[in-house]
Order: structure tokens, then sequence, then C-alpha cells
């Protein structure tokens, strides 16, 4: 989903608006900068989050003075009024900035900066101007922030994710997840209080949020269940894999990121293998018809809406076809 659509669906008020574009142009204009965005902002302005997000978090590796860059980074129509540093020490910063704007005035933007000498050791892109977390360090926090502590906003961040994201979490996430959202009551009961005094949660029943939590949680699990030792085996045994990306894939693994969208990207550079000249045997076709099926799923892939490259698998899908009539007519397969 596109940053617009996104935020059309989120029937944002002209205030909000206003607001998510300060944000957005602050986060571009500081991109310059050691700093990674973070928190719930950074799935909003880049990931697709279906709430509202007000204020600004980033990783820096060194100590940072803002206050004359922000200065700059806010721009007509919005009229800075204020900036206040309540917080400066050596492990972050808070800058809280007001503004006018055309349709409200005197508005808070924070802004905190947490100071982290191996902030730049973790996985980060640019998404349309920004310096974001990539995902999987994302979830990552986002699991960490609602294990210690009890905020509305984590929570409802914990299930977006797994259900938007299923195959970024790892299983040893969504194990001691459910070790943490197993208990309806004793979840609605921590967190209750925080739903209804949160301003922008606050008509949001936990419960709910409870319940599609642990259901997206145990698709997850499912979803994790179809990359089997078996399966990773086959992909590696495959005679035209080449073998920086056996090396690839084997890395992959063993670093426990050999999610479904991994393995896809994967096989569409195994595709081009070769000189785009690919003969399956027998093996291989079944294999392919393997993938095809998880790529088909209907529990795995339409009701839970996972994009698996069906195109790649659809082209898969067809060698195998194209192979059943070759063995028919005695043919070869080019591709």
């Amino acid at each position: 989903m596109d940053e617009q659509t996104n935020f059309q669906r989120l029937n944002l008020t002209p205030e909000q608006k206003i607001h998510v574009d300060l944000m957005k142009s602050i986060a571009c204009d500081l991109a310059d900068l050691p700093l990674i965005l973070k928190g719930g902002t950074a799935l909003l302005l880049n990931y697709g989050l279906d709430r509202y997000s007000e204020d600004l978090d980033f990783d820096c590796n060194k100590h940072l003075n803002l206050s004359s860059r922000l200065e700059k980074a806010i721009k007509y129509p919005i009229i800075l009024k204020n900036i206040h540093l309540p917080k400066d020490t050596q492990t972050g910063s808070r800058y809280k900035v007001t503004y006018d704007s055309p349709v409200a005035k005197g508005k808070l933007l924070k802004i905190d900066l947490s100071f982290r000498a191996n902030a730049f050791t973790s996985e980060w892109k640019m998404i349309n101007g920004i310096r974001v977390y990539n995902l999987p360090v994302i979830i990552q926090q986002k699991f960490a922030a609602f294990e210690n502590r009890t905020r509305a906003r984590d929570l409802y961040d914990m299930g977006f994710l797994v259900k938007n994201y299923p195959d970024l979490c790892s299983s040893e996430l969504l194990n001691r997840l459910n070790e943490h959202t197993t208990d309806i009551d004793q979840l609605e009961a921590r967190f209750k209080k925080a739903f209804s005094t949160d301003p922008i949660l606050n008509h949001v029943d936990p419960v709910d949020i409870i319940i599609q939590l642990q259901d997206n949680r145990d698709k997850a699990v499912r979803l994790k269940a179809l990359i089997t030792p078996s399966l990773l085996e086959s992909l590696k045994k495959i005679p035209w894999l080449e073998e920086p990306l056996k090396t690839e894939l084997i890395h992959l693994e063993k670093s426990g990121n050999l999610t479904l969208s991994e393995m896809a990207k994967q096989l569409q550079k195994i595709s081009l293998a070769q000189g785009g000249r690919v003969v399956l045997d027998d093996y291989d076709r079944m294999l392919a018809q393997k993938l095809v099926l998880i790529a088909n799923s209907k529990k795995h892939v339409k009701e839970e809406g996972q994009n698996l490259a069906p195109n790649l698998f659809k082209k898969l899908e067809l060698i195998c076809q194209e192979k059943d009539k070759a063995h028919q007519h005695g043919k070869s397969i080019e591709r």
C-alpha cells in the first residue's frame, strides 16, 4: 500500500494531516544526520501502520543538538513558535516543538533522540528520503517495548506487525509472544487503563486487539511451519542453482532470516541462473510444484493476504506445465 492510500484509509483530520506532513518533512530534512527513525511514526510513514502517530523517535550514534536544524526544517505554512529542550543527557534528548498551522494554534510535536553507540550496526534503509530501521529490527524493538512496559500503542502495533508481516516475525519471538498473550483476562487487566487513557486509542477495545493478536500469532506460527528443513535442503540441492545463491541461502538460514519472502527473492535470482535456460528434472519439478502449492494456498495466502511473489510462482507453475508437455512431445524447455 502506498503512503497516500494509507493516509486516506486512516481518515485523518486536517489537523492530523498537517502534523503527519510536518513529521515527514522534518524526518526528510534530518536524513543527512546519523539518525534512524523508529517506533510508531516509522511504521506510519514507511510501513503502512493503520493508526495515527504523533511523535518522532530516533536512534543516533552520538550526541546531537537539533535546535538550529529544526528551525530550518519547519517551513511555511507552518509557523514555529518555540523549541524547548526539557531533557538533554548523555543517553538522550527530548525536544518539544510548538507550532501554529492554518487549522490549529499552539500544536505540540515531541522529538526524542536516544544515543546508542551501536545504532548503525542494526539494519536500516532509506524510504521516501527517510532513514528508517528495517522491519525485523522494528519488530524486535516493538516486542521489547511490549514486554517491558504497558502502553496501548505497543500492544496495538504488535497486533499490526504480526498480522501484516508474519514472515518477518522469528519463531523465537512468536514463542515468547505466545507466553505473554495466552491469558486474555490477564492481558486485558494489564492494558485496560492504558487504552482508556490513550488519546489516540481510547476508542479501541483492548479485548478485540488481544483476540486478533492471538489469531494472527497462531497463523504466523503455521506460516513458519511451511519453511521446513527438507524444503531448504531441496532448494540448496537444485543442480542449476549457482553457488553464490546457495551460499546466500545457507547464510540466511543460519542467521534465522530465511523467511518465505526472502526465499521468493532468492528464487527470483535463481530463475535468471545459467543465462535464463532452465531444464527441470522430475525432482526439481516436484520441488517447484511444492512451492507453487505454498504460493497458491488459500489458507496461507488468500485469507491472510500474504504476497509470496505470486508472479514468480506462476512462472514456476508454467515451467512445470511446459515440462509435462515436453515429456509428452519429447521436447526440451527453454525459458
